[in-house]
C-alpha cells in the first residue's frame, strides 16, 4: 500500500510539475478526476480494440475454412451457377441453330 501512496504522490507532484494550474484545486481532486477518466477511456478503447480484433480473426478463420472446404476463391460463384459452359451460349442467344 506505501508503494501505490509514493507512485500516487509522484503522479500528483509530477502533474503539478508539469501543468501548474492543476495546484489550485484542493488534495489534487481534479488530478486525480483526470487521472480517472484517462485510465477509464484507456480500459474501454483497448476493450473495444480487442473486440474489433477478435471479430477480424473470426472473419478470417471462417475464409480459410471455407477456402479449405475448396470454395471461396476469385471467380468462384457460390449461388451454384456454373460461370461457362452452363448455359446460354452468346451464339445461341439469337435462337437460331449454328451445327
Amino acid at each position: 500500500m506505501a508503494n501505490l501512496n509514493t507512485g500516487r504522490t509522484h503522479l500528483l507532484s509530477q502533474a503539478r510539475r508539469f501543468q501548474p494550474h492543476l495546484a489550485r484545486f484542493q488534495n489534487d481532486w481534479a488530478t486525480a478526476e483526470l487521472v480517472k477518466q484517462y485510465l477509464s477511456n484507456r480500459r474501454k478503447n483497448d476493450a473495444r480494440k480487442r473486440k474489433v480484433m477478435e471479430e477480424l480473426q473470426e472473419r478470417a478463420d471462417k475464409r480459410c475454412h471455407i477456402d479449405e472446404l475448396g470454395g471461396g476463391g476469385e471467380g468462384d460463384n457460390t449461388d451454384g451457377e456454373q460461370e461457362n459452359g452452363g448455359g446460354a451460349d452468346e451464339n445461341d442467344r439469337d435462337g437460331e441453330d449454328h451445327t
